[in-house]
């Protein structure tokens, strides 16, 4: 299983370029976003093999928002595979003293842990049923009772979902993200065009419209949830990919 997921993560890789840390040696939120793009395309292509080479996927992330983490219940529900939340509540001091301990340029700011507590919304299993199997532990619970209790609750598949109406709701909503993201697009790639050498504005405008179309074409035909952080940093990250001179920005809304 393990070469599945190098080779996996190695083919990903050689179409994906991630940005290089700073100079300075800090934290990069543009790489942080483009890592979690290249991290949800190797869950999809795990999650696409048989069932005989694979079992169990963990998805390691802070999954802030519920959208965040319905997208993988979606996902689950194609797949017909069970879904577990494991929530975990970790001590304020442990979690400094790991964050100091990693290289300079992985260490998180304070500033963005103190933005990500103050929007946190944790599951709900009585508010959002698609959180029902959700357990809460801390970082010190017992391992192999929680994987048990994993194994437990993953052994029940997502329930498919009623299709009709709710497919035509799912395809309204993917039709006006990725027509508000094409808006955000546009506006990106006139003013980055504007920043360039008269002689290669043409040039440049007709190679960033090209990767949009692209862009968007596969999320019209991607059959997950669609967000418009997702589309503006697939594009921003292709971008960068054949052109890394241009070095776009990626800036969430968030």
């Amino acid at each position: 299983m393990s070469l599945v997921v190098e080779q996996l993560t190695q083919n990903l890789l050689a179409h994906h370029t991630l940005p290089e840390p700073d100079d300075c040696g800090e934290f990069s939120v543009e790489t942080w976003h483009q890592s979690r793009v290249l991290a949800e395309h190797l869950i999809l292509q795990l999650a696409s093999l048989h069932p005989n080479h694979i079992t169990t996927i963990f998805c390691d992330d802070n999954m802030t928002y519920p959208s965040m983490r319905i997208k993988l219940f979606h996902l689950a529900q194609q797949i017909a595979a069970g879904f577990v939340i494991v929530w975990v509540n970790c001590d304020e001091n442990e979690r400094i003293s790991r964050n100091l301990s990693r290289l300079a340029h992985a260490v998180v700011p304070q500033q963005s842990f103190d933005r990500m507590t103050a929007h946190c919304i944790p599951p709900n299993p009585n508010a959002r049923p698609f959180e029902t199997n959700t357990i809460f532990c801390s970082f010190d619970s017992d391992i192999s009772q929680l994987m048990a209790r994993v194994a437990e609750l993953g052994a029940v598949k997502a329930a498919k979902p009623d299709f009709s109406q709710q497919e035509r709701d799912r395809e309204l909503t993917k039709a006006n993200v990725i027509h508000q993201a094409d808006i955000a697009l546009r506006a990106l790639i006139h003013s980055t065009v504007s920043l360039q050498p008269q002689s290669r504005k043409s040039e440049i405008a007709k190679l960033l419209n090209e990767i949009r179309k692209d862009v968007l074409d596969q999320f019209k035909q991607s059959s997950i949830k669609v967000s418009h952080e997702d589309v503006i940093s697939t594009f921003v990250l292709s971008v960068n990919r054949q052109h890394p001179l241009l070095r776009l920005k990626f800036e969430s809304e968030s």
